[in-house]
């Protein structure tokens, strides 16, 4: 995937979670059209991804090389940003 596709899935993902009301932590599923250039389409958004140890969202994270406390600091810190306790 080039740089240019990662950064318009990435904006694609950020505005589904904001026009759905989704805050703080969300996964949005994505497919790619072959027949249209690799075309992302989103096909689902969940507004609460499971974040256990084996969980998609804890695989993706530590394939970035974050570890699972940091997924869950950054969503409880995300809220209390939010609600202004930070």
């Amino acid at each position: 995937m080039s740089q240019e596709q990662t950064h318009e899935i990435h904006a694609i993902a950020l505005e589904t979670a904001r026009v759905t009301g989704c805050y703080d932590v969300a996964r949005v599923d994505f497919r790619l059209d072959k027949h249209d250039h690799d075309r992302p389409y989103v096909i689902e958004i969940n507004s609460l991804p499971g974040m256990t140890l084996i969980s998609d969202l804890t695989v993706m994270v530590e394939a970035e090389g974050r570890a699972h406390a940091d997924l869950i600091n950054a969503v409880v810190n995300a809220a209390a940003k939010r609600h202004g306790l930070m």
